[in-house]
């Protein structure tokens, strides 16, 4: 019996019986690994999953009003860091050199079943949440349904999305309003002398012309996220200012190289992906390169691209976190988009945590007791008594937790004690799962602390306010919460908390929007302002329909367009009953996805 044969009549059974969501991850699974691209040598597969994704990025600014810039980025990394794992994990290792000739004959078969890893990537998510119980999930003959449990909040439980469109279009409004110049996009005069160098030079980024690279660096600078650390931290041989200056040249670098190619092949031919769309570069030559550009020391370059190189042999590869990809033992491999699209001061911390996990620890109290200061500041200029970073211990003396900030407002008699986390934003199931962790032990921690307060008023107050005689009688509201700057968590624990979790931003802006307010109705206008926030996204709440495998995957959506545009899933040419299925899953259309085009359902039961 052929393989398609076989996946049919076993499709056909697990339809007429009961099955099981275990069942069908099994079966997704075993797709996957008979997929293509994990037959392929090491470096093939490799550098077909940068390729891939290179066009991904490059097509993002083509796309229509239905997708956001940035959901389209978020999307291509959260598959890109599922599928490289699997290629690592499965792909036959192979030093040889690439043949340019022997990688083009296995592309087809290669962006075929990187399809249905992106498809996979999405799913492989939503098994994750269902057995984490996130989700919730029913099964209807091949429709499988994701839902999240009965009574929760989806604004809540995906507030930090539209979070992230806040701090974007905040960023933008503070680079206005102090008039920094703000390129949003090349000029006509750069793309003239980018031509100029896609006819005149092949060594492009040998030799960049001022003309273009002038321009180039300054729209990498005005669209790149600033740094938010202490620029002189050091961990290893370099420091956050050397970073910073490194990347702003690298990315300048990979985009004058991307945007030559684009002048050189605008319309994208699929033959000449390959040559066109992933560096090759030398290692010595790239530190060479940096060096010059950067001024810094060659050993310190070395140091931060051996950094941002992918270590195949860890546990866990992660291309965003270090996306250079040796194709020898003395070149690499550079797709330019995962470059200039990064956020690189994100990637430089996860890459410390791993690299340098005893150090690390160092980085993230400075952070954290940064917010703390300026949110103690905040609210000492609105009047308020304030104490920041106090220790306290029981009745014996001993250590008994901390109050990042307490703040007290003598009109009304409001104390307020608030437990600051600062987190790397998630990328990732495992950290947003770690995520949920940090901002749960914040919530106990903050309540530690008000049941202390309520043993021991008298003398909670005298430790917390020693330069402040604050009587227990002169407190008659007590008020407890969690800034966190990086994400507000996402899990049923943190959602259905009666302790709110606040964004750092959104807080310091409420705070700094009402400064001559009463402590409580700055509180209540916080926490009006979270809500309307989860509101909205609560409104663009949609089914989102992914086929894979001759079943229908439906999920818990989000989308930025309205309520009456089509899903973004969209249909496809199908050319014929007996060709193969373009789910990806090797089967033939007749026997995988036919029975379900035309099933639509907007209500996740």
């Amino acid at each position: 019996m052929s393989r398609a044969g076989g996946w049919s009549y076993n499709l056909r059974i697990m339809a007429a019986n009961a099955i099981s969501i275990q069942d069908i991850e099994k079966r997704i699974d075993t797709i996957l690994d008979r997929l293509p691209i994990f037959r392929l040598p090491m470096d093939v597969a490799v550098l077909n999953c940068l390729t891939a994704f290179e066009s991904v990025f490059y097509r993002i600014g083509q796309l229509d009003d239905r997708f956001s810039h940035n959901a389209a980025i978020i999307n291509a990394k959260a598959s890109l860091q599922t599928i490289i794992p699997l290629v690592f994990s499965k792909c036959s290792k192979s030093v040889s050199p690439l043949e340019k000739k022997r990688a083009l004959t296995f592309l087809s078969n290669a962006k075929q079943s990187l399809k249905f890893c992106e498809r996979c990537a999405v799913l492989q998510h939503s098994f994750i949440l269902f057995h984490r119980h996130w989700y919730q999930g029913s099964i209807d003959g091949r429709v499988l349904t994701f839902s999240y449990p009965e009574g929760t909040d989806f604004g809540r439980t995906e507030l930090h999305l539209v979070l992230h469109d806040y701090h974007e279009e905040r960023t933008l409004s503070q680079s206005v309003k102090s008039r920094l110049p703000l390129p949003t996009e090349i000029s006509w005069a750069t793309r003239q002398a980018l031509r100029k160098v896609a006819q005149t030079k092949s060594d492009v980024v040998r030799s960049i012309p001022d003309e273009v690279y002038t321009p180039l660096r300054q729209l990498i600078e005005a669209t790149m996220p600033r740094p938010t650390i202490d620029l002189g931290t050091r961990i290893g041989s370099y420091t956050v200012r050397d970073y910073y200056r490194f990347w702003i040249e690298f990315s300048t670098l990979a985009m004058a190289y991307r945007e030559v190619c684009n002048e050189r092949c605008r319309l994208e031919d699929p033959n000449r992906v390959l040559e066109d769309r992933v560096l090759s570069l030398a290692f010595d030559e790239l530190v060479c390169l940096l060096t010059k550009r950067t001024e810094i020391a060659e050993d310190v370059v070395t140091s931060m691209l051996m950094d941002v190189t992918l270590d195949t042999a860890t546990e866990r590869p992660d291309i965003l976190v270090q996306p250079l990809v040796r194709s020898t033992p003395t070149k690499v491999w550079i797709a330019p988009s995962l470059i200039f699209t990064s956020n690189w001061e994100v990637c430089l911390l996860r890459n410390w945590a791993k690299r340098y996990s005893g150090s690390y620890g160092g980085v993230v109290a400075q952070k954290k007791d940064k917010l703390s200061d300026t949110i103690g500041l905040l609210f000492t200029q609105s009047k308020f008594i304030v104490s920041i970073r106090r220790k306290l211990r029981d009745s014996q003396g001993r250590n008994a937790g901390d109050i990042d900030v307490a703040v007290f407002d003598v009109r009304d008699g409001t104390l307020v004690l608030l437990e600051v986390k600062w987190i790397i934003e998630p990328d990732s199931i495992q950290e947003t799962l770690n995520t949920n962790q940090q901002i749960s032990k914040g919530i106990e921690q903050i309540k530690r602390a008000w049941r202390q307060f309520e043993s021991h008023p008298g003398s909670f107050l005298k430790q917390i306010f020693p330069n402040n005689k604050i009587e227990p009688s002169d407190v008659k509201d007590l008020r407890i919460a969690v800034i966190a700057n990086g994400d507000v968590g996402s899990s049923l624990e943190v959602t259905k908390s009666d302790v709110p979790v606040l964004d750092y931003y959104v807080t310091y802006d409420c705070v700094n929007e009402t400064p001559n307010s009463a402590l409580s109705a700055i509180l209540n206008r916080t926490a009006e302002k979270h809500a309307k926030l989860a509101a909205q996204i609560g409104h663009k709440a949609y089914v989102m329909q992914v086929k894979a495998g001759g079943f229908l995957f439906r999920l818990p959506g989000y989308r930025q367009q309205t309520a009456q545009d089509p899903p973004i899933e969209g249909r496809r040419a199908i050319h014929g009953r007996t060709f193969l299925c373009l789910c990806g899953s090797g089967l033939k259309y007749k026997d995988c996805c036919k029975p379900l085009e035309g099933f639509y359902d907007d209500v996740l039961h």
